[in-house]
């Protein structure tokens, strides 16, 4: 059976059809960019760099510290609160050089 074949038989049905109907002109949250971070961090709905890389949420580039706190990314990124504040100081282009990044061993 197709879904073009499927009619409502009751009073509740043909309202959640009335509905589904008018939310498929709803073209409201379109426009919106949807990302990962509550807040508007340019860099996760666009790309403002000119040179490489060229690409949309890099982990190497934007989210290394984009994403954290309540922001989820598959790295050991610092969750807001970190020992280590000026960690990232030692490579001031993090997308060129974020090999330079040193692991931190507390010892």
């Amino acid at each position: 059976m197709k879904k073009k074949d499927l009619k409502p038989i009751n009073k509740k049905a043909k309202k959640i059809e009335h509905e589904v109907k008018g939310m498929a002109d709803d073209n409201i949250m379109t426009g919106m960019p949807i990302g990962c971070t509550t807040i508007f961090d340019t860099g996760w709905e666009t790309n403002p760099r000119a040179e490489t890389p060229m690409s949309n949420c890099l982990s190497s580039a934007r989210d290394f510290t984009a994403c954290s706190g309540s922001c989820w990314w598959p790295a050991q990124t610092p969750d807001s609160v970190t020992n280590f504040p000026d960690f990232q100081n030692q490579c001031q282009a993090i997308e060129k050089d974020w090999r330079n990044l040193n692991f931190v061993i507390k010892r």
